[in-house]
């Protein structure tokens, strides 16, 4: 099983309630596919970048998961066919690795000009 995770934007008269009731639905999608929801977020109501079906703003939810590579494409079906879903995103997921710290060597000098 690999690691995926799937950003939700929902519709925004959506309850609090309501979203929650989403969120189960979809962890309950995920373990009947043999899934495991690792790390569940809700990202809150956000303003869009451009309108999605002449909606300006969504609630974001993110999700976490281990999942067969099959269980994807039944997920996302779900998705396509609620009508509180606007859009959706599932990529595999990678933990980020930590990042390097730059060292100088002794005695090296950086100029901001040109070097011939």
């Amino acid at each position: 099983m690999r690691t995926y995770e799937t950003v939700v934007l929902c519709r925004p008269e959506l309850s609090d309630e309501q979203i929650g009731q989403l969120l189960e639905k979809a962890k309950q999608w995920i373990s009947a596919e043999g899934g495991e929801v690792l790390h569940e977020e809700r990202l809150g109501r956000r303003k869009l970048a451009y309108p999605i079906r002449h909606v300006r703003e969504g609630n974001y939810i993110q999700l976490r998961f281990n999942a067969p590579t099959e269980a994807i494409s039944r997920l996302e079906r779900q998705f396509r066919v609620s009508d509180s879903i606007l859009r959706f995103m599932t990529t595999p997921w990678k933990p980020k690795a930590p990042e390097k710290i730059k060292t100088e060597k002794a005695g090296q000098e950086t100029t901001g000009g040109n070097n011939p």
